[in-house]
């Protein structure tokens, strides 16, 4: 039941919902992982680790199956992924990267085919070959690295599943998420500290099946709400059990910047024209709710980009929002 629940939610992950339980999974194989997350700067580079010989990696992420209609029409970001180097400041050197196409579902034999003939191109320009990763291979190490601690008690696996079936629309069960969390991450009396960086690992996987539905209807707020629960559960356990900080930050990092990513996804979203209008008959308290929260996205986003010096396009854009959020009342 356990790996047909890790299927079905895999078979339904965007590139969004799957990326975090991916980074997971290369930390589980001993890599660094550098940075996560999807944008137009980011040169068809979703990911970006570090194996233990110092061997650099970057992966762009493909949700569903792959036919030679879809790759074509993404060539570009495949030629990027490839060809275009490496950018980050724990990288230096220029060193030559191995590119990874990873797709949840299946790649056809046209796609292979054409993989095959682009990488002979490739490598007659000194390029590394482009490798895949495809569902199954993810399913397996999803379903592996959460073998041991899944929920076994009936009030435990209840919430896990009415996370899962919830309507992505309406609120996240905040106290379930923090029942399940909590369960998977506490540790016992005498458990080791190796396991209980295992039980961190595992979080930031059930928190990704459970917030899948939130992923689907680009409930943003909740997700951000989520993921906050997950990292600083995660934190809590980690300082109770006091493991290693390089046991668990990375993990913790992870939970941090989907959180984070979700955050700028809402703060992108209020930044339409008209997003915050009122739209029917709504009640005034709902409109201002609704409008201070998205507030405090745009803000926080600017804040965020401030300090760590990025790139801040929409900064004009969301003072003028907010100033007028403010003098309408």
């Amino acid at each position: 039941m356990n790996e047909r629940l890790v299927e079905d939610w895999l078979t339904k992950a965007s590139e969004r919902s799957y990326q975090t339980p991916f980074a997971q999974a290369l930390l589980a194989d001993g890599m660094q992982v550098l940075r996560v997350g999807h944008g137009p700067h980011e040169h068809g580079k979703d990911i970006i680790a570090i194996d233990p010989n110092g061997g650099v990696h970057a992966y762009q992420l493909k949700d569903g199956n792959l036919d030679i209609k879809q790759f074509e029409s993404g060539l570009g970001q495949i030629h990027a992924l490839v060809e275009a180097q490496v950018e980050h400041p724990a990288i230096s050197g220029g060193p030559q990267h191995q590119p990874w196409l990873v797709v949840s579902g299946s790649t056809s034999m046209p796609v292979e085919d054409r993989i095959r003939m682009q990488n002979l191109g490739w490598k007659r320009r000194g390029y590394k070959p482009l490798r895949t990763i495809n569902g199954a291979q993810l399913l397996q190490k999803f379903a592996n690295m959460a073998a041991n601690f899944w929920p076994q008690l009936p009030a435990d696996s209840s919430r896990l599943f009415n996370l899962y079936l919830a309507d992505g629309r309406s609120s996240l069960n905040r106290q379930a998420l923090a029942h399940l969390i909590t369960g998977t991450t506490l540790p016992g009396t005498k458990t080791i500290k190796a396991e209980i960086a295992r039980r961190l690992s595992a979080a930031n996987l059930f928190a990704s099946y459970s917030l899948s539905p939130f992923y689907k209807t680009h409930n943003h707020w909740e997700l951000v709400q989520g993921w906050t629960i997950t990292a600083a559960q995660i934190a809590w356990s980690a300082d109770t059990a006091r493991v290693p900080r390089k046991a668990w930050h990375p993990t913790f990092r992870l939970a941090v910047e989907a959180a984070l990513s979700s955050l700028g996804e809402l703060a992108n979203e209020a930044l339409q024209p008209e997003a915050l209008s009122p739209r029917g008959f709504e009640l005034d308290d709902l409109t201002r709710s609704r409008c201070t929260i998205c507030a405090g996205a745009m803000a926080a986003k600017i804040l965020i980009e401030l300090r760590h010096l990025r790139p801040r396009p929409q900064e004009g854009l969301a003072k003028k929002t907010l100033e007028r959020l403010f003098t309408e009342g």
